[in-house]
């Protein structure tokens, strides 16, 4: 709707219903994180436009997804047109600054034939860090690269520190 209503050459342009789209946008993502944090206990670590991210403290991932649901089910009783649902599932994550982070996505999990915890399958994603850009030379995004993946590793930090300076 915004992009319809805010840009000036739309003939549908209005620009206060622009900024009311926005700002309603605005308060229902300050009231989720609220809802969140007030009312489930849970810590906010991160929104943007349209999304929050909660940091569970957790490593069982059916745990996870359940605090996941209550999250979606609490914030989905306060509307009646707008629902939230679950984006994706992150193993670990750095966050540096707004639109700027990289995560393990969890993509699919399967039961371990040998018992114990579900076998998963991971995505990097990476957002606004400058390390995608195309202009950097090859040495210096391996160089990253390899970095972003000894800390998204899960080893202790002092095996990471001593990964990258070797």
């Amino acid at each position: 709707m915004y992009g319809c209503l805010g840009f000036s050459n739309s003939r549908f342009y209005a620009k206060p219903i622009a900024a009311l789209v926005t700002g309603t946008g605005r308060d229902i993502l300050q009231r989720t994180v609220e809802i969140a944090e007030n009312t489930l206990n849970l810590e906010v670590i991160y929104g943007d436009t349209d999304s929050i991210m909660i940091h569970t403290r957790e490593t069982d991932l059916v745990k996870v997804k359940s605090m996941g649901v209550r999250v979606v089910n609490e914030i989905n009783k306060h509307y009646k047109k707008l629902e939230l649902k679950i984006d994706g599932v992150f193993k670990s994550m750095l966050l540096l600054k707004k639109k700027k982070y990289a995560a393990l996505t969890i993509v699919d999990e399967k039961p371990n034939p040998q018992g114990g915890p579900a076998l998963l399958k991971l995505k990097k994603e990476v957002k606004g860090l400058d390390m995608v850009r195309r202009e950097w030379c090859p040495l210096s995004k391996a160089a990253g690269q390899y970095t972003l993946d000894c800390v998204l590793s899960g080893d202790a930090c002092e095996d990471v520190v001593h990964k990258i300076h070797s």
